[in-house]
């Protein structure tokens, strides 16, 4: 007899830990995206089937679903019938190597306006990875490679980099690279030296900031994607202002069509526009103005200008006068919320001569390249 109960003791302790559902877990939608974010867990899982919970956001837009996934190998589906929006359908599909999970919007108007469900959905224990110039999912990246894949700006310094000189990559390069490891600043540093010296080779002159990122104006999507651009405005503005003017420009809503200008974006975030923005870049100066509700009240109620050091509202380029009046014409902002802040850094010239000839030049002769 007590052999019979342990027995049958071993046996469902074993069928209550022996089962561990690959589909099971918290996966995570949106982790690249500012304004977008979403989550799917999955509990509860036999062979056949698992209970989900699934909500996403865009903005000022949710959309959510629950049930029941019915499941074949790694892939599910569900399918519900409502009697008043008819049929609404999902798919799963599991990929276990990556841990991720792919999500189908098959069937059915559910989430209205901008809201969806669809995407890829990544298991919340693993570490970001960003598009790069190499596979972020193989399994020998050294500690370089690791902490680029898990850097939005790192990646998009090598993307930059990649796209711009694919033959300059060396095996002294390489080896320079991989001894940054899991040092950002020094991948930082590097890979803007890396820029600046193979532009200086190809082009046979002097790095010229203004031509290399007006060069850029039609393969780069946002101003930031550039990492010599991007590392002024680290440098040169306030965080808090840094990250309201970033949201605006990784935001999937995007136009450029400031004449003359380097860029201008703006998103419709709910029934309102909350984000808008206007750059202007010369051979000498950078101009940024902008609107964002990610500032704190009440300077989400300004218009922020940007301007080198010494130069006043009168002093603004038609481009961003034009930008500035725009706005205020919306009856939203007035001309007294105008504020006017200064880029810390050095002039857009300065900064960048100062860079080349400190840095670069010793960079350039060291072979190391």
């Amino acid at each position: 007899m007590f052999c019979r109960v342990f027995v049958f003791a071993v046996a469902l302790l074993f069928s209550s830990v022996s089962f561990a559902s690959p589909w099971e877990g918290r996966w995570e939608y949106g982790r690249y995206l500012p304004s977008v974010g979403g989550a799917l867990i999955i509990k509860d899982c036999t062979d056949t089937k698992c209970q989900f919970e699934l909500e996403t956001s865009h903005g000022a837009h949710t959309c959510s679903a629950d049930g029941t996934i019915n499941i074949t190998g790694n892939k599910g589906r569900y399918f519900q019938k409502y009697p008043s929006y008819g049929n609404f359908e999902l798919l799963f599909e599991l990929d276990p190597k990556k841990r991720i999970i792919n999500v189908t919007h098959v069937d059915g108007q559910f989430c209205g306006m901008r809201g969806y469900l669809e995407g890829t959905y990544e298991h919340e224990s693993l570490p970001y990875r960003y598009e790069t110039s190499f596979d972020c999912w193989a399994e020998n990246l050294d500690d370089a490679e690791k902490t680029i894949c898990s850097s939005m700006e790192l990646a998009h310094a090598d993307l930059e980099f990649s796209e711009n000189y694919p033959n300059a990559k060396t095996q002294k390069w390489f080896k320079k690279r991989a001894e940054c490891g899991k040092d950002k600043k020094c991948l930082w540093n590097f890979y803007k030296k890396s820029i600046i010296s193979a532009y200086s080779k190809t082009n046979h002159k002097k790095f010229n900031f203004y031509d290399y990122v007006k060069n850029q104006k039609q393969k780069w999507y946002y101003p930031t994607d550039l990492l010599l651009l991007n590392d002024f405005f680290l440098k040169g503005m306030e965080k808090t202002y840094y990250e309201a003017w970033n949201v605006s420009l990784n935001d999937d809503a995007y136009e450029d069509e400031c004449e003359n200008c380097f860029a201008g974006s703006y998103a419709i975030t709910g029934l309102y526009k909350i984000y808008e923005s206007a750059l202007y870049l010369d051979e000498n100066e950078i101009w940024l103005a902008f609107v964002s509700a990610n500032l704190p009240e009440p300077e989400d109620k300004n218009i922020i200008v940007f301007a080198p050091k010494g130069k006043t509202l009168e002093d603004m380029p038609k481009n961003i006068k034009k930008f500035t009046d725009y706005l205020i014409k919306s009856d939203y902002y007035q001309t007294d919320s105008i504020k006017l802040l200064h880029f810390k850094a050095p002039s857009l010239k300065e900064k960048t001569l100062d860079f080349i000839d400190t840095v670069i030049f010793r960079f350039q002769t060291s072979g190391d390249e």
